[in-house]
């Protein structure tokens, strides 16, 4: 029986505009980027990223601590990904059990999956992941299920989802349409690269 775990953020919802203003709010005395440099962003993994815009390594947590209040105002503005709605309606049909991680936080996730009348989907949500501990958390929930990684994916729309799934070795679906662009998504070598939700459950599928 296939397992198939979510990311949340850029994978099932479309916050990342949002989370781009929640930065400005939460550091107002940066200057707003242009709309090239934001794209240039997405071209880098998370800690570079934080590394370009000189956030110190200890004031990252805080950040996304932060962060998630700030969104946890403003979710009802966030919209689901087209087509995933009926990607996961038909995952669950198709006999997979359904699982987020992610680093945002369990009320987010259980309300925005709600407002869509998805969470019922889902056979548990794993949030306010750490940034780095994903791999840790899959390899946790598929002991904890006794599933085996060859028949896990992980579906994220990041570098750091699939370096995650590469080191709890099960496979690694990344998004096109999320918060990393396609040129650092390809060069961290997922098994597949989908542009459209229908693509994830063709794969699951063979």
């Amino acid at each position: 029986m296939p397992v198939v775990i979510f990311d949340f953020d850029g994978t099932i919802a479309d916050t990342f505009l949002m989370a781009v203003n929640i930065f400005y709010k939460l550091k107002p005395r940066w200057p707003i980027l242009p709309k090239g440099e934001v794209e240039r962003l997405r071209g880098m993994a998370f800690l570079q990223v934080a590394r370009e815009l000189q956030i110190p390594a200890w004031d990252v947590p805080m950040l996304l601590v932060r962060g998630r209040k700030i969104m946890a105002a403003q979710l009802d503005e966030a919209v689901i990904i087209p087509g995933m709605d009926q990607a996961i309606r038909q995952l669950h049909k198709n006999g997979s059990k359904l699982y987020v991680i992610s680093s945002n936080s369990n009320e987010n996730i259980n309300r925005f999956l709600e407002r869509y009348d998805l969470l019922q989907y889902f056979e548990a949500i794993h949030g306010s992941e750490g940034l780095l501990s994903k791999s840790r958390r899959i390899k946790k929930l598929l002991k904890s299920i006794q599933a085996t990684p060859d028949q896990a994916y992980y579906v994220g729309d990041e570098a750091r989802d699939i370096e995650a799934a590469h080191k709890a070795k099960v496979h690694a679906i990344a998004v096109s349409w999320g918060y990393n662009n396609i040129k650092i998504l390809a060069d961290h070598k997922p098994q597949v690269l989908v542009f459209d939700p229908e693509e994830i459950v063709k794969i699951v599928g063979k």
